[in-house]
């Protein structure tokens, strides 16, 4: 009999397994984790070229430097080859000096946009951290309820099966004890299994910096400086056709690891991604935020790298392209 309980309760086990929710797909995409391709805009930059690249050249015409820097290209040339007048050497120190204060001022720039990152991104993983922990206390609790009741159960069921050769009527509560042994524990492994995303929290609403990304209106210390949401909002010079900010949203459209961001996002959608409405946080909902923040920030910090070749211009280590070789990719 205690062999028939044994497989009964393996039995069950098995059935609830089979019965427990599995990790919702993105609709519309029937992907599978392991063919998940990182797809990104390609650099352009090459420090061990003579000429500077076309993210450059782009970036330059945004920050309205190119003329500038072509023109102190020509000045530093002419300087090689014959003496240039003090009215000249004067106006090549002053446009010089102009060009690094630009410079200088978009590197804090995008230090400015990259500290509200930082923030944001140390108090999601603080919350994520808190989540989790909560969750997983949960299902520890859980099981350790499901452990003491089996074994509780079972041993109260094995002891009424002792005396059953000389009364065979224990035999019945044995049995129903049994039955309630693997059924309980069952129980109690299905409502783990169903803790996978965690309890619900609240917090008040605090707008983040995927705000403007939606068309959300932002408070000051959450908004873009000019420079970078021109970047944002023009097309690179290779890799690809749409703004590097819409090439960013289609990524986001397809990775099945973005819970609550769909191909067409409903405004609860956005309004739970931006932080606008925070009534129901969950785990999956703080690490949507965090992918989509750590993504966004990548991007931004791709500045860097033709911002050092404009340096490089301007130092005289690179030179620019004429005129109609210049690209625009602003949207």
């Amino acid at each position: 009999m205690t062999k028939k309980f044994v497989c009964a309760n393996l039995a069950l086990n098995v059935l609830c397994l089979t019965c427990a929710p599995m990790p919702a797909a993105k609709a519309g995409s029937s992907k599978n984790n392991e063919n998940i391709q990182f797809a990104y805009i390609p650099y352009a930059t090459d420090l061990h070229s003579k000429d500077v690249s076309k993210e450059a050249v782009q970036l330059a015409e945004q920050l309205k430097l190119a003329g500038t820097l072509r023109e102190i290209s020509a000045l530093r040339q002419a300087q090689s080859t014959s003496k240039l007048s003090p009215e000249q050497s004067m106006h090549l120190l002053e446009i010089r000096e102009d060009v690094r204060e630009v410079i200088e001022q978009t590197r804090m720039e995008i230090d400015y946009t990259d500290a509200e990152f930082s923030r944001e991104e140390a108090v999601y993983s603080e919350l994520l951290q808190a989540y989790t922990d909560a969750r997983d206390t949960r299902v520890d609790r859980i099981n350790a309820y499901g452990f003491r009741t089996n074994g509780i159960l079972w041993a109260v069921g094995e002891a009424l099966d002792i005396p059953t050769y000389a009364s065979p009527k224990y035999a019945i509560p044995s049995g129903a004890i049994g039955i309630v042994a693997g059924l309980v524990p069952s129980a109690f492994s299905l409502y783990a299994l169903r803790q996978e995303k965690g309890g619900k929290f609240e917090r008040d609403p605090h707008p983040n910096m995927l705000s403007k990304v939606f068309g959300y209106q932002v408070p000051p210390e959450i908004d873009y400086p000019d420079s970078i949401w021109t970047w944002l909002n023009s097309t690179p010079p290779i890799g690809t056709d749409k703004s590097r900010l819409k090439f960013l949203l289609a990524i986001w459209q397809n990775d099945i690891n973005i819970h609550h961001f769909s191909v067409k996002p409903t405004k609860q959608q956005l309004d739970v991604l931006t932080a606008t409405c925070q009534n129901d946080l969950t785990i999956r909902v703080i690490s949507d935020r965090l992918v989509m923040i750590r993504a966004l920030r990548a991007v931004i910090l791709g500045i860097t790298r033709p911002l050092l070749e404009l340096l490089l211009v301007l130092r005289g280590s690179k030179t620019l392209p004429a005129d109609n070789d210049t690209v625009s990719g602003a949207k």
